[in-house]
Parts: structure tokens; sequence; C-alpha cells
């Protein structure tokens, strides 16, 4: 996943920061819950401390015209300030990781298009922390890349 905005989006979390990620919760046929990223397949813990390296960005080509940079490794994540919903398509055409994410008006909208899957799948959000101290960085939008980020138990119900 890559993550877009301007330098101006640079923040330090002077205290914990909630925030929210879009996962697959998976039961496996051992009778164990798995979540991971829909774009990666990145496995997490839950209420474990995830850190990355050093936030990279990268200047765009029109840079100096917009002051656009990207940030293609790092922890994602999604502010409240955007209210979310997940919308199913099951379209036989589509792969389990096909979605994408709209927005409009500080609104996010899931969709999720996927194959039938053996055991027990869904597309859920959880609350995550930026914890005190760490870097990141948030668009307009409300996506955030954080270098670290704690995911934890707490779903949010839409």
């Amino acid at each position: 996943m890559c993550w877009t905005g301007t330098l101006d989006d640079y923040k330090i979390a002077y205290k914990d920061v909630h925030v929210f990620k879009v996962l697959y919760k998976e039961v496996n046929e051992r009778n164990e819950t798995i979540y991971y990223a829909p774009l990666t397949g990145f496995q997490y813990e839950l209420n474990k401390l995830y850190g990355t390296k050093e936030l990279e960005l990268i200047k765009s080509i029109q840079y100096k015209k917009n002051g656009k940079v990207t940030i293609e490794e790092g922890l994602h994540a999604f502010s409240f300030k955007c209210k979310p919903n997940i919308i199913y398509i099951p379209l036989k055409t589509c792969k389990i990781n096909e979605y994408l994410f709209l927005f409009e008006k500080n609104y996010i909208s899931v969709l999720s298009a996927y194959e039938e899957m053996e055991g027990d799948f869904e597309l859920i959000l959880l609350e995550c922390i930026i914890p005190k101290g760490a870097k990141y960085y948030e668009n307009e939008e409300g996506e955030i890349v954080s270098n670290y980020l704690i995911v934890t138990d707490k779903k949010i119900n839409i």
C-alpha cells in the first residue's frame, strides 16, 4: 500500500493516537483466528507493538508543482475522522484481495470482492494505537502511515 500526502502532514504522537485498520479475520483448519492485511498478506498478532524502519519519503515527479510525496513502506491505518463502511461485492471473477478505498468528504468505503473461501472469513475494522513518541503522517483523507502501531482486539462495529 502506498501513502500519498505532503511534507506538512508530518506529526509526532505526543500521546497515544487512536486509529483503525482494515484486516481480514480468518479461522483456519486448526480453529486458530488469524488477522492479516488484505494487500500485503502480513499477519498481525493482536495487542503487539509493531515497528518499522524510518519512514522514507519519495518525492513525486511533480513535487515542485504539487508538493506531493509518497511513503511505500510503513504501518498503515485510518483516522477516525473517516466514517468507515464495508460493502461486500461477491463476484466470481474477483480474487480474494481485490478491494478499494474510496474517499469522499472523510468517508471511507471498503469494497471487498472475494471468491468463496474455505473456513470462516470476514473483513473487519480493528482499533489501533499509534503510541506516544511515534512518527506518523496523516493526509487530508485521514489515511495514516506510522513507524509504530499496535493493533488492538477492539472491533469497530459499523
